[in-house]
C-alpha cells in the first residue's frame, strides 16, 4: 500500500482521500439541503464540488497521457498505474454520484 501511494505521488493519494470523502457523502446528498452546520457538506458543499472533481479527473488523465507517450521503461509503467487509478477514481465517483443527478434532473423536468 505504501509502495503504491509512492508510485501515484502525494498529491494523488490526498486527491483520491478526498475524492473518497465525497463518494462516502452520496448516500446522503438527497432530501433537504441544510442551511448551517455539518449538515450543509452532503447537501449543498459536495454536490457542488462533485462536477469540478469529474473535470478535474480528465484533465489529469490527458496530462498523464501526455506525460507517458514520451516516457520509457519503469516511468512509463508508473504513468500507466497512474492512469488505470484515475479512470477507477472516475468511475467510483460516477457510479457514486449518478443517482442523485439522476434524480435532480427528474425533479425538475
Amino acid at each position: 500500500m505504501i509502495s503504491f501511494a509512492r508510485k501515484i505521488g502525494p498529491l494523488r493519494v490526498m486527491h483520491a482521500l478526498f475524492l473518497l470523502v465525497l463518494v462516502l457523502s452520496a448516500p446522503f446528498a438527497g432530501g433537504e439541503s441544510a442551511r448551517s452546520g455539518w449538515a450543509m457538506w452532503p447537501t449543498l458543499i459536495a454536490p457542488a464540488l462533485v462536477p469540478i472533481f469529474f473535470f478535474v479527473l480528465p484533465l489529469d488523465m490527458t496530462m498523464t497521457a501526455i506525460g507517458r507517450a514520451g516516457a520509457e521503461g519503469e516511468e512509463r509503467a508508473r504513468l500507466t498505474t497512474v492512469l488505470r487509478f484515475d479512470v477507477l477514481l472516475l468511475a467510483v465517483l460516477f457510479g457514486a454520484w449518478l443517482p442523485f443527478f439522476l434524480e435532480l434532473l427528474n425533479a425538475t423536468s
